[in-house]
């Protein structure tokens, strides 16, 4: 769609061939297949919940609640119809809280929140938080407004189905209250990213011949997040990452005439606002106002440092308009 607009602005191509072009490209097959997506998802599960320090039984476990994900959101499509919409994030983040409570029962060691977040994690609307944000700051105020307000509204039916799903369960039977296991050495993260950026890939369907361009830039991005993290802080980490991120991805845009999302996206979903958020409605559905409350704040402050970055970021690299 990319390289078909800028024909069109060059004048290379009509409009009537551009209708035609559009027809065939809505033909053409996704570069990975159901296999390689499922995988996908398994994997990125698995590897948010390293980021987010869980054990080896969340890890697993992340993975296992992240296919149920990925057979779900069809599922949900094919019989829900026009409504699946509305009902599929929270649908789906029942079933998944329901099935971390369960698993809980069997294995109190489980972590429920990092569990089921992770899980969720390609479902969480972190950069279209902070797209709102940005474009608020661009003086692009009522599509600012509607992509903000729906990041939110898509943040909570996510919390909604999986508070019910917990719930439920919870009604039925007394969730243990052990302490979670032991977080994973994290040596494990670094040792799993290239696997962790291949398996994003996959997800935001990266055709094979931007496969490694885009695997370097998401590397680039966590190097700059962990780096920063260590120097200043971990909001000046994220800031750091995330213009690493619009820089290389502005100059690969700017090379080779691709819109430039296909490299930002799976590098934003490295720096997730929208799971920090997620976890501050969890703890205050837990009781605990304070640190609920603390968290869901530090998901703003998070998609500010991802909106300042995106704006330092194409100041410094501007990108030729694309899709």
């Amino acid at each position: 769609l990319g390289q078909l607009i800028t024909a069109v602005k060059a004048r290379r191509l009509s409009l009537a061939e551009a209708r035609v072009s559009l027809e065939d490209i809505s033909k053409t097959p996704h570069p990975w297949g159901a296999l390689a997506l499922g995988a996908g998802f398994t994997v990125a599960g698995a590897g948010f919940a390293l980021i987010m320090s869980g054990g080896q039984t969340d890890v697993l476990f992340a993975a296992v609640l992240s296919l149920l994900v990925f057979v779900l959101q069809p599922l949900i499509g094919r019989f829900a119809g026009a409504l699946a919409g509305d009902w599929s994030l929270l649908l789906t983040a029942l079933a998944v809280g329901a099935a971390a409570a369960g698993t809980k029962i069997a294995l109190p060691e489980l972590n429920l929140v990092i569990v089921t977040v992770s899980a969720l994690i390609m479902l969480i609307p972190g950069f279209i938080i902070s797209a709102g944000i940005v474009e608020i700051a661009n003086s692009h105020v009522v599509s600012g407004f509607a992509n903000l307000m729906n990041g939110l509204l898509q943040l909570i039916k996510l919390f909604l189905g999986a508070w019910i799903g917990v719930s439920l369960v919870a009604f039925v039977h007394v969730l243990p209250q052990a302490p979670p296991g032991a977080a994973v050495d994290s040596v494990w993260l670094f040792v799993a990213l290239p696997v962790l950026l291949a398996a994003l890939c996959c997800v935001f369907q990266t055709a094979p011949r931007n496969f490694l361009v885009v695997s370097a830039i998401g590397a680039s991005s966590v190097l700059g997040m962990v780096v920063g993290g260590a120097l200043l802080g971990s909001n000046w980490g994220n800031l750091i990452g995330t213009l690493l991120a619009v820089c290389l991805s502005n100059s690969w845009s700017n090379r080779t005439g691709s819109p430039s999302s296909i490299a930002l996206l799976p590098s934003m979903m490295l720096i997730v606002s929208g799971s920090i958020g997620f976890l501050g409605l969890a703890e205050l559905s837990l009781g605990q106002v304070a640190l609920g409350q603390q968290e869901f704040l530090q998901m703003f402050i998070v998609a500010f440092t991802i909106g300042a970055g995106l704006l330092v970021g194409n100041t410094i690299v501007r990108p030729t308009p694309t899709l």
